[in-house]
């Protein structure tokens, strides 16, 4: 059989290097190809068959015959040694050839495990000095472990959004010996606090009893002034506005320029209020008769739009009624844009008009 340029070429750097391969690759003269490899990349060509043993100057020509390819890190094909004759042609006489051979692609796992306790660690220390209540976090959009393309060289988890709290997105990089491995992944982290929520009307400066509010557990998705605080943390303070039920006591609500001092007094007032006194401790909540409750027109705590009217200029804001009445009855509402007390009249369901 007439052999190609390239044939030809290649026959005369075995010619040349056979004696230094003799020593430890070969049987009988013939170039030994092992039942069993190892590669690094999906690639898969003659010179792969034989790793770092393969002289240089015949690792070029061997790398051009092609055998197949292993798309997946950890996964194999079997090669029989007829389809390797048929590949090598008429060079099959320089090898000695197993019945098959079996080629697995290198590669490497970070568990699942090891993935999170990574992202924890960044997380806890984010939010170590922020916030309260327990730390959530949610990792089911992490998935499996990670097979990598090739040995593991070394690893890194790098939190890529700014916020600490909710849908925080990560990016994992992975240096192997088959090129570099990443991925994004995304967990949500919340706090769980026992937050205070208002189930009666509370007015400015007053102090939240636990009279006053229900323990309810709510989770916290970021770092805000507007969200609620822990119940512990409300109990005995005094508020900077009206609080409404149902809503939720904030940071914000709170009087930040009450003294301990103002606190205490307001505690003592309470206290001789009440004491002796029962019928009176409930005093700064709006009373509701029994035999009107249901059939006012408007109740306490409802909300309402409160009408401004001057000359030919009329406007309307948003009021929660701190009192309940009848159609023509004059009633104490709060402003709900500036949360301050007002004065006005019903004039319909759920509409009151300014009171000069």
């Amino acid at each position: 059989m007439k052999l190609s340029t390239k044939n030809q070429i290649f026959l005369l750097l075995i010619c040349f290097l056979l004696p230094s391969f003799l020593k430890a690759s070969t049987i009988q003269g013939r170039i030994l190809i092992k039942p069993d490899a190892v590669v690094e990349v999906s690639h898969v060509d003659m010179a792969s068959l034989f790793g770092k043993t393969l002289p240089e100057k015949l690792h070029e020509p061997l790398s051009k015959i092609w055998i197949g390819n292993i798309s997946k890190p950890l996964g194999e094909i079997v090669v029989e040694k007829s389809e390797l004759e048929r590949r090598l042609g008429p060079l099959v006489e320089f090898f000695e050839i197993p019945e098959r051979v079996r080629i697995r692609r290198n590669g490497d796992i970070i568990s699942a495990d090891e993935i999170k306790s990574q992202i924890t660690k960044v997380i806890e220390k984010n939010n170590c000095e922020n916030g309260e209540g327990d730390l959530s976090i949610d990792f089911s959009a992490i998935g499996n472990s990670m097979v990598l393309p090739g040995k593991l060289k070394n690893w890194r988890i790098e939190q890529m959004s700014t916020n600490n709290l909710g849908l925080i997105l990560f990016s994992l990089t992975a240096e192997t010996l088959g090129g570099t491995f990443n991925r994004i992944m995304q967990v949500e982290a919340v706090r769980e606090i026992e937050a205070a929520k208002v189930k009666r009307l509370i007015k400015k400066g007053q102090l939240v009893r636990s009279m006053d509010v229900d323990k309810k557990i709510v989770k916290i998705k970021t770092q805000s002034s507007q969200m609620p605080i822990s119940y512990a943390k409300v109990i005995g303070q005094k508020l900077g506005l009206y609080k409404s039920p149902g809503s939720f006591i904030r940071e914000s609500d709170l009087d930040q320029n009450a003294t301990s001092d103002q606190v205490e007094a307001v505690e003592e007032s309470e206290k001789k209020i009440t004491k002796g006194h029962p019928e009176k401790k409930m005093a700064s909540v709006p009373q509701v008769r029994k035999d009107k409750d249901n059939s006012w027109m408007i109740k306490p705590g409802q909300e309402v739009s409160f009408n401004v009217t001057n000359g030919n200029l009329s406007l309307t804001v948003p009021a929660k009624a701190l009192e309940g009445g009848e159609m023509g009855d004059s009633i104490k509402l709060v402003n709900l844009k500036n949360n301050r007390q007002i004065q006005g009249k019903i004039v319909g369901k759920g509409l009151v008009e300014n009171v000069d």
